[in-house]
């Protein structure tokens, strides 16, 4: 398993507890420094390779990989190069999972508000100056790129948070029994699961 911006290591460590050989990569020394002294710490640092690494510029031979996941992690790269690299380093029929923030055009719009913006500021480490949600012309580049793509929003009332945190919970629960119920709910979501499949040889 390939995994993009592991940051300090929780995703690392996840999958490397479930058996598979890990490649972790990150554009930060530090937080690479930190994810080691994680895995060493939980005895799983024999599981994970660690290096400082461009998603954009992968220094892997082509097919080398079975799966390729990340977090929070497409919208700050550039997506056309970095789904290009993607493909290159992923084994035909393999699969891309991501979790990402996606762009829903009215809430987007209404938080980009100078007035909002005002009245509810970001709070720390809610949004760095590189990242943008991923939208449809990112999705149009993923769809170029690989045989199958598919999206599962979440996020929906959960989204309001920025405007009520301390109720970040409670919409979270009414999400969950939402999409039981009224299942088309999910397209307002402003996360989501992308899935990514690599054209088998034939």
């Amino acid at each position: 398993v390939l995994e993009l911006g592991c940051g300090t290591g929780q995703l690392t460590y996840l999958i490397a507890e479930m058996g598979a050989h890990v490649f972790a990569i990150d554009i930060s020394q530090e937080a690479i420094n930190v994810a080691r002294i994680r895995l060493h710490h939980y005895g799983r640092e024999d599981a994970v390779s660690f290096e400082v690494m461009t998603v954009e510029s992968l220094h892997y031979p082509e097919a080398m990989f079975d799966v390729v996941v990340g977090e929070y992690i497409l919208h700050h790269v550039e997506v056309d190069l970095s789904a290009a690299q993607i493909s290159r380093v992923l084994k035909p029929g393999g699969q891309a999972i991501f979790f990402e923030w996606l762009r829903w055009g009215p809430f987007d719009s209404l938080r980009s508000q100078k007035l909002i913006r005002k009245l509810f500021p970001p709070g720390p480490g809610d949004v760095t100056d590189d990242e943008r949600k991923i939208d449809s012309r990112d999705m149009d580049i993923l769809h170029s790129r690989f045989s199958e793509v598919s999206v599962t929003r979440f996020w929906t009332l959960a989204r309001l948070r920025y405007f009520w945190p301390r109720l970040y919970t409670w919409f979270v629960r009414v999400d969950h029994w939402s999409y039981r119920y009224a299942p088309f709910l999910r397209r307002w979501g402003g996360a989501g699961i992308i899935t990514l499949v690599k054209r088998p040889v034939a």
